[in-house]
């Protein structure tokens, strides 16, 4: 039976022989060659040097189980011009042997490049570098994957013939039977489930996250529920929330400006950047300083705010002009005082920085710090 054709493919037939037969008004448009110039000769004359049709055919017969062919060829022009094509080609029933009708179009992404048939699927479900594994309605599995296998010996177990309960002992066992078991009666999928465990005689928890659906038959029939799970302990993904929980737990540790603000300081290098400043607004001092409207200004230099922590990734902060507690005075149109009216955070380049730190460095110090920002 024929699969559909993609519309406009140039569509040619080709004996076993690899004699043309036939030529499509698309084809002659596609490569240039009239029919009259194509029919009756070899399909090879139309290929480049860097495939022959013998090597097409050795393709084509090793899908031809499958009842169709496809893959992807570079063309001979009529004006010499190489063209890369997709190609299907389908057998057709014959006298000594089968023909082939071909359908190839200039864009390679319009016909699948390639219809994998069953031996080499279960192969890529065998080698995929996810855990794989199949359980029926009593969560008792009867089929896992290499990856799996490898996880199973790292705990020095094998679940085949094991219920989820026997892997996993304690309460994620208990939590994944209970997962399975519905999936098996009710088909709804449950997607990346994430479990928590550590694994007899390991230190270190491992965190998992499992997407589980039901396997049906042809009628409907639930057979099984199978397992999807990916290792997820050192991800990116995973040490993103490790950092932001370690800085819920790091930061407002008491109710105090000032020690807030240096724990602040100090989760955010070098997490974020190399050198973190927090400067406090006269508003949120609580302290018994000389308030900052008391203080000298002038058309270059105003006194904006109070140093309350900083952190570096040098030793000593040898980046900072003012230490903690002292007043903070900045021009005013630089990106510190800019800062602190629209509120919401600004990020300025390098040099505009350095140039505002110039007008107001009053003791020598190292260059600006890589990444710069202000935020309110």
């Amino acid at each position: 039976m024929l699969e559909p054709t993609p519309l406009g493919a140039a569509v040619a037939l080709i004996d076993r022989h690899g004699k043309v037969l036939a030529w499509t008004d698309a084809a002659q448009a596609l490569l240039g060659y009239s029919s009259e110039e194509v029919v009756g000769r070899s399909a090879e004359n139309l290929l480049t040097r860097h495939r022959t049709v013998a090597e097409l055919s050795e393709g084509a017969a090793r899908a031809r189980v499958g009842g169709s062919w496809s893959g992807s060829a570079e063309l001979r022009r009529k004006d010499g011009q190489a063209v890369r094509v997709a190609i299907r080609a389908t057998p057709l029933s014959g006298d000594g042997g089968a023909d082939w009708f071909v359908a190839a179009t200039e864009s390679v992404a319009a016909v699948p490049a390639w219809s994998p048939q069953p031996t080499v699927a279960a192969a890529l479900l065998e080698r995929i570098p996810i855990g794989l594994s199949i359980c029926d309605g009593d969560t008792r599995c009867v089929w896992r994957n290499q990856a799996t296998v490898e996880w199973d010996t790292s705990m020095g177990r094998d679940r085949l013939g094991l219920t989820m309960r026997e892997v996993y002992p304690g309460y994620p066992g208990r939590e994944i039977e209970a997962v399975v078991r519905g999936v098996f009666e009710t088909g709804e999928p449950v997607i990346e489930r994430e479990y928590r465990w550590t694994p007899p005689g390991e230190d270190e928890e491992r965190v998992f996250s499992s997407t589980y659906f039901r396997l049906e038959g042809a009628e409907g029939r639930p057979l099984g529920v199978c397992a999807m799970a990916t290792d997820i302990s050192t991800s990116q993904g995973r040490r993103h929330f490790l950092r932001i929980n370690e800085a819920s737990r790091r930061i407002g540790t008491a109710l105090e400006v000032g020690q807030t603000a240096q724990e602040l300081a100090d989760v955010a290098v070098p997490l974020l950047a190399d050198f973190v400043i927090v400067d406090l607004a006269e508003s949120a001092m609580m302290g018994e300083e000389e308030p900052l409207e008391r203080l000298k200004s002038s058309d270059a230099w105003i006194p904006v705010f109070r140093r309350a922590g900083m952190a570096s990734v040098h030793e000593g902060t040898p980046e900072a002009i003012w230490q903690v507690g002292e007043v903070v005075y900045v021009p005013p149109s630089s990106p510190f005082a800019r800062a602190l009216s629209p509120g919401r955070p600004i990020t300025s380049r390098r040099s505009t920085v350095r140039r505002a730190v110039g007008c107001i460095r009053t003791r020598t110090g190292p260059a600006a710090p890589r990444r710069t920002g202000s935020t309110r």
